[in-house]
């Protein structure tokens, strides 16, 4: 699955459900396989669930792009 797929994924999950769960995992895990785990952990504090859904896709490429 691509981080777009995962961040919709979050996004469409009702909060708290099983699912909802499994798509914040699968958005950690994609975001660690970029060195961004923790970054994404720290930045979700204070933030929405959208506002650190679309910081997670947009510095996802960013890195992938360096």
């Amino acid at each position: 699955m691509n981080i777009e797929e995962i961040g919709l994924w979050v996004l469409k999950a009702d909060p708290g459900s099983k699912d909802s769960i499994d798509a914040h995992n699968a958005l950690y895990s994609k975001m660690e396989e970029v060195g961004l785990g923790d970054a994404l952990i720290d930045y979700a504090h204070g933030a929405t669930e959208k506002e650190y859904t679309m910081w997670a896709v947009q510095n996802y490429y960013k890195v992938m792009q360096a």
